[in-house]
């Protein structure tokens, strides 16, 4: 499916259509059991499960409402020890889209008509600070301002798909990064936020499904997986800054763990 292409490394834009039909074609590849079942003491899996309502205001021209910001334990004093060392960090935000693939979608010109809600992540940059952060989250909420944030000098470029991207597979919402851990201490918020969808843009009479659809709330998954190359207690480190029992077993027998981390 990926031939020779690798993320981590500029694209010319016919290169990048190709990358985002891949995409389209094949998400994101076959989940990896073992990754999905087993922790070890390099690599951590950090879940959220929450729900928001994307929109407020009037039945057929409602405005975004709602932004979840999460705060990521990372272990900073660990990575700074160990600033050199490789890490990955992998974000994946699922979701329930509320398709609508009737003919009325086909609006000359619209750019959201399938999807009942869109969300996206973003992840705070190295060199901001929470409230800048917030403040560029909060402006790249507004989808017709979203083209332009992607511009910004802030732009990483250590994620694979970019924010541009990552959102072309439909309700799975992922990215990897790729750098140093003394940069990964630094990327400890991660928001959650809707971009507008035919529940904000159409209205509907009281007596069908979707009526005051705007009002309805969107149930989303979040999912962090961080690995490290360096043979340092990561697993642990996480475990005690969330505050749960350690129950970890690295053969891959049994693992158990609290609610929040794997």
């Amino acid at each position: 499916m990926l031939g020779v292409i690798d993320p981590f490394r500029s694209y010319t834009q016919k290169q990048r259509d190709h990358f985002t039909q891949i995409l389209r074609n094949y998400g994101f590849g076959e989940p990896d059991a073992s990754r999905a079942c087993f922790s070890s003491e390099q690599a951590v899996t950090l879940l959220r499960e929450d729900a928001m309502t994307p929109y407020r205001g009037n039945s057929g021209s409602a405005s975004l409402n709602d932004c979840h910001i999460h705060h990521l334990q990372l272990p900073v004093a660990l990575f700074r020890a160990h600033g050199a060392a490789t890490c990955t960090m992998r974000v994946t935000l699922s979701y329930f889209v509320a398709p609508n693939p009737s003919s009325s979608n086909h609006t000359l010109g619209s750019r959201y008509c399938y999807s009942g809600c869109l969300l996206r992540f973003r992840v705070k940059h190295k060199d901001e600070d929470v409230n800048a952060f917030k403040q560029h989250v909060s402006r790249e909420a507004i989808e017709n301002e979203l083209q332009n944030d992607e511009t910004r000098n802030l732009n990483d470029p250590s994620w694979a798909l970019g924010a541009k991207l990552r959102g072309k597979a439909g309700s799975i919402v992922h990215d990897v990064w790729q750098g140093s851990a003394a940069d990964l201490a630094q990327m400890d918020y991660i928001a959650v936020f809707p971009v507008k969808g035919w529940w904000a843009s159409r209205s509907f009479p009281n007596e069908t499904l979707w009526y005051h659809c705007h009002r309805r709330s969107i149930r989303y998954s979040l999912i962090v997986s961080i690995e490290i190359s360096a043979d340092v207690p990561l697993y642990t480190a996480i475990s005690n800054l969330i505050g749960i029992p350690i129950d970890l077993e690295t053969n891959g027998d049994d693992i158990k763990s609290g609610p929040q981390a794997r």
